[in-house]
């Protein structure tokens, strides 16, 4: 019975088809949806074919595309032990893998592979087992444990830490859920069960603790929010990666559940504000290009890493095209053989902006520090973000249509920028936005016409291709205002990016507005002066992308459209008119008429929160995700997808 259970649960695997996901029995009249979830696993071994083919790769890459093939299981185990070997080597060491080595960061950034493959092949395996040879598998095994005696922190597990990241979001996904994954291969293993980690607890123990602590993860971020590097580009490389080895490989389905309705929101919140696979809106740790490489704001888009993680979901482009790669590059990988599969809803979303029309996508994004006593912090190095779901102070914005997506983060631009080190010295953690929600972040409008086309508003960075706390903005539909943060740290003067091919080109001025069409959008930019009403601050090119505004601290607004509405560029140029721009008070405020009525505004030294319509915004509304397609009220931990007549539910408590 037990030999029939794993050869059904390995058909299950190979097949990959998780009915909790919304698919259907394959057959006749087959969905475009089914043919989608079908094809990946055809697609995954055309990825380890590819792979099998070339002399160069990954050792460890290389060992894994001979397991999943069930192919050289000798020459694979070699490859194991020459990556495993090569890991010593790089950390200075000589034959033998230490507890020094094994926590090292060599290690933590390729232990999501180590930890697949253990999982997948091992002899007990519940997927495809035996195909680990012992010795293999006892190597495996030990660096586990060297690895969980260094990383895994019992306090740290603790529930009430749950909103605490340490070192980064990514980093923090890295050490723990490898930690869980590596505690639950030890747990039982008559060479380890018994042995004692150095706080003197038993792998059974510090497991338990992971355990409970992400399934708990997964509850608060249902209720409160999502990623915290906001559609940065680690979250697809290091950040879901972790969580979908949790969903496939934990051997608690109360963690697999929820681990797969995690990821059906943060899939579902990236669905509704992309065109061609490319997010659009608020983002945050998006680094500025080489500055010495002007050109490569053209090819911002098709270097998206969510453009790429999205192709092995929605069979929307070639993933399968296996290159030598890195040891820490283990996404291809795990996407490749991932049970996990999108919903029908999730899919229909992402696939048909067309059909999603017109809408505003507004959602709470967790940002902020609070105070915190140093004696709180379960840690003892690296920074510690405290953050505080129930006040986040920010939100993300977005304007969606077929042909462009608009979006900004909204901050509190009164709340100070805070450091995340000072436990370390006995001094209290303080309450504003840490370098974690304060660095890079980034506003845009992107276009239907090609993954690449963006207008963004950058300020220059002054250091290490970082900028902290650069901007303030505020968004009312199509119309967005943004301005260089006065508090700003490596932040130099206003620029625009305009990204897309042709751009400066094609731009017409028109009473100081710089219009760009592009495909069936339209889009205004401006700098206003700070002291002349109305007027233009004016600005100049550095290169062909980049516009800096004379003014360095100018408000720029964007104003966008599309062809319906505005069939020429002089129907879009007076409709630009009617927007005035003025200054009073300390306040900049733009707007299409007398009254505060259609109005925004920014006070000019982020000494107020930003204003629509003469009232302040809300940084604490109370809907927790608000679209058509994405509907929950903060705190519920309900949420609801849908789409024409298909509707998903998430509750984290429902079986």
């Amino acid at each position: 019975m037990k030999k029939a259970r794993r050869i059904t649960m390995a058909l299950a695997f190979s097949v990959s088809v998780l009915c909790s996901s919304g698919c259907r029995t394959i057959g006749l009249g087959e969905s475009e949806f089914d043919r989608i979830r079908r094809v990946h696993g055809e697609n995954a071994n055309r990825l380890f074919e590819s792979a099998m083919q070339l002399e160069d790769i990954i050792p460890l890459h290389g060992a894994f595309a001979r397991l999943w093939l069930n192919r050289e299981l000798p020459e694979a185990s070699r490859l194991l032990r020459e990556a495993h070997q090569a890991i010593i080597t790089q950390e200075g060491g000589t034959d033998v893998m230490t507890a020094k080595i094994a926590n090292s960061e060599h290690v933590k950034w390729q232990m999501r592979t180590w930890n697949r493959i253990y999982h997948l092949f091992n002899h007990e395996s519940r997927f495809l087992p035996g195909r680990l040879d012992e010795e293999s598998q006892a190597m495996i095994e030990e660096m586990f444990w060297l690895y969980v005696c260094g990383k895994s922190r019992f306090e740290r597990a603790g529930l009430a830490h749950v909103w605490g990241i340490h070192g980064s979001e990514n980093h923090e996904m890295m050490h723990y859920s490898n930690a869980l994954l590596a505690l639950q291969a030890l747990k039982d293993r008559p060479a380890y069960r018994d042995r004692e980690l150095p706080d003197g607890r038993t792998p059974e123990e510090h497991y338990r603790a992971w355990n409970a602590y992400y399934k708990h993860y997964c509850d608060e971020r249902a209720k409160h929010g999502l990623l915290i590097e906001v559609f940065s580009q680690y979250g697809p490389s290091y950040t879901l990666p972790e969580i979908v080895n949790m969903c496939d490989l934990s051997e608690d389905p109360a963690l697999r559940r929820k681990t797969e309705k995690l990821l059906h929101l943060i899939w579902a919140d990236w669905a509704v504000g992309q065109l061609n696979g490319v997010r659009g809106g608020g983002r945050t740790r998006l680094y500025q290009g080489d500055p010495k490489r002007p050109e490569i704001q053209t090819q911002w888009g098709t270097q998206d890493r969510w453009l790429r993680m999205s192709r092995f979901l929605l069979d929307s482009g070639t993933w399968w095209n296996a290159d030598r790669g890195h040891p820490i590059h283990g996404m291809p990988f795990i996407m490749a053989t991932t049970q996990y599969r999108l919903p029908d809803v999730i899919m229909d979303i992402a696939k048909d902006a067309e059909g999603r029309g017109e809408y505003v996508y507004v959602t709470r994004r967790v940002a902020k520090q609070r105070r915190t006593a140093a004696k709180d912090v379960p840690v003892t190095y690296s920074p510690w973000y405290a953050f505080d779901s129930e006040d986040p102070r920010m939100l993300g914005y977005d304007y969606c249509t077929p042909d462009y997506v608009m979006g900004s983060l909204i901050i509190d631009p009164t709340l100070p920028r805070v450091t995340s080190h000072t436990y370390l010295e006995g001094k209290d953690l303080e309450e504003g936005y840490p370098p974690l929600t304060s660095q890079n972040r980034y506003h845009a409008i992107i276009f239907a016409t090609d993954v690449n086309a963006r207008v963004t508003p950058q300020c220059e960075g002054l250091g290490n291709r970082k900028t902290y706390g650069q901007q303030q903005a505020v968004q009312h539909k199509n119309v967005l205002l943004v301005q260089r943060h006065s508090q700003a740290k490596q932040t130099g003067d206003m620029r625009i990016i305009f990204g897309g091919k042709g751009m400066r080109q094609r731009l017409v001025e028109r009473n100081g507005w710089l219009i760009l069409e592009e495909g069936n959008a339209w889009l205004g930019v401006k700098g206003f002066s700070r002291t002349e009403p109305n007027q233009s601050c004016g600005s100049k090119w550095d290169d062909d992308c980049h516009l800096r505004m004379n003014d360095g601290n100018a408000p720029v607004a964007f104003i966008a459209g599309r062809n319906a509405e505005f069939p020429d560029i002089d129907v879009f140029a007076a409709h630009l008119n009617r927007f005035v721009g003025t200054v009073e008070d300390g306040w900049f405020r733009l707007s299409s008429g007398d009254s505060d009525k259609g109005s925004l505004s920014l006070h000019l030294n982020a000494e107020a929160l930003p204003k629509v319509d003469g009232k302040p915004i809300d940084l604490r509304p109370k809907m927790l995700f608000d679209c058509p397609f994405l509907q929950s009220e903060h705190g519920s931990g309900m949420v609801t997808i849908q789409k024409g007549e298909r509707s998903l539910t998430i509750d984290m408590e429902a079986p």
